[in-house]
């Protein structure tokens, strides 16, 4: 059901690139529900999401090995930079909001990990998401 699910959402992301950006933006379409929230030049921001969704959800249900943990926090850590960067919601106020939720993730992640590193290494990775 997964496979079917991803395989839709590049169906309708391929329709949206295919679109003008007019169309895009147009009201009157169904496909503006999946752009309206974006700022024009991120009308594909909700395939982003999908991405980052699927990534949360493998990671933090299968991964056990600390090498591949510091990877997902790696990945966490590219998209709270991307979110932060691009900014491609159209209310500033929800481009904040995702950027702090992310960070928190972050957070959650990094406390995580800790229960598999000694108390010296932990202090280092809390310090260095306190000041990032």
């Amino acid at each position: 059901s997964l496979l079917i699910i991803i395989v839709s959402f590049i169906a309708i992301m391929l329709r949206l690139v295919l679109m003008t950006a007019a169309d895009r933006q147009n009201r009157k379409t169904a496909w503006n529900r999946f752009v309206s929230r974006y700022r024009e030049q991120f009308y594909y921001w909700e395939f982003v999401l999908f991405i980052r969704r699927v990534l949360i959800a493998v990671f933090s249900v299968s991964v056990q090995d600390a090498t591949l943990k510091f990877v997902f926090l790696g990945i966490l850590l590219f998209f709270t930079f991307l979110q932060h960067s691009c900014a491609p919601f159209v209310i500033v106020e929800s481009n904040q909001m995702e950027f702090i939720l992310l960070v928190f993730l972050v957070v959650i992640q990094g406390t995580q990990i800790s229960a598999d590193l000694n108390a010296t290494v932990i202090n280092v990775i809390v310090s260095i998401l306190i000041v990032a």
